[in-house]
């Protein structure tokens, strides 16, 4: 029996839905782009015997609230959510999982509040001063990164969603829902999360308030002033896990992490894509499970 329950959590008129399976201590899951809570419900399902599992919609997401503006979406802004969500059910210490813009979020919590953290658990999303360097300099990363200039653009949701939300699966997950990795539910409730109103532009949102510089290929970097002083280093026991066919993501963006993290775990997935949690499923759940343990 699914005993997955629903709730919402509220910061500064911001509602953040989020689901919730299991009982024990707590596991945070923070999806990203174009994903919503249910990209972990397998997840939820492995672990909830010994974990209370929370996988929230974030910000911009189906149920949870789509602020306009593009201030909203702000690094600062995502590291008060996580700490709110959390807070709604735990005190003590917890786990953090993050995959995509989830982990990039992830990585800022820790770097911003470790001694909330008793895991960081991050997939197939880089370490944002390694991101930064490697776009300015590898000329693979820079070119591959394109597409965020693109999405940046006014209007641009206009043009990812003008086939509809049908137009995005296809482009996303017809493979993966071809494959077996997702259902005919799967599906249907992909498209009622993306047809939510405002949830195209909110989604977009994400890339226009990143504050990472992209230039045009062969064009000079720029040092953005989010970098300057900051440091960068993260304390808290950090398993990251790669799928090594993320063709946006590249391994090269793996190599500078242990000068920014001082407890890591690295652990590559060679068959695997952007999505190593649904790609190679029981090798990523049992590293996990080997992690935390």
């Amino acid at each position: 029996m699914d005993d997955t329950h629903f709730g919402f959590v509220e910061r500064d008129g911001v509602q953040l839905h989020y689901a919730a399976r299991g009982r024990g201590p707590l596991i945070l899951c923070l999806h990203g782009f174009p994903d919503f809570w249910r990209t972990w419900q397998p997840f939820m399902e492995s672990f909830a015997e010994s974990h209370t599992v929370v996988a929230p919609d974030m910000r911009g997401y189906n149920l949870s609230s789509k602020p306009k503006s593009v201030e909203a979406y702000r690094e600062e802004e995502t590291v008060k959510d996580i700490g709110a969500l959390a807070s709604h059910f735990t005190d003590e210490p917890f786990v953090l999982v993050g995959h995509d813009w989830g982990g990039a979020s992830a990585w800022n919590f820790a770097i911003n509040r470790p001694e909330r953290l008793s895991n960081l658990i991050v997939l197939n999303a880089p370490h944002p001063a390694i991101f930064q360097n490697a776009i300015w300099h590898d000329t693979d990363q820079r070119a591959a990164s394109q597409y965020i200039r693109r999405l940046r653009e006014e209007n641009s949701e206009l043009v990812l969603f003008g086939e509809g939300e049908n137009g995005m699966w296809s482009r996303f997950f017809d493979q993966r829902h071809r494959d077996g990795m997702l259902s005919d539910a799967d599906k249907k409730a992909y498209l009622e999360a993306w047809g939510q109103p405002g949830a195209a532009r909110a989604m977009v949102n994400w890339y226009r308030a990143a504050p990472f510089d992209v230039p045009e290929i062969g064009a000079p970097p720029k040092t953005p002033n989010w970098m300057s002083g900051r440091d960068f280093h993260v304390s808290v026991p950090t398993l990251v896990c790669w799928g090594e066919q993320d063709g946006v993501l590249l391994p090269c963006l793996l190599d500078p992490l242990p000068k920014f993290v001082s407890d890591l775990t690295i652990r590559r997935f060679p068959k695997a894509g952007h999505n190593p949690h649904q790609d190679d499923q029981s090798a990523t759940f049992a590293e996990v499970r080997r992690f935390i343990r």
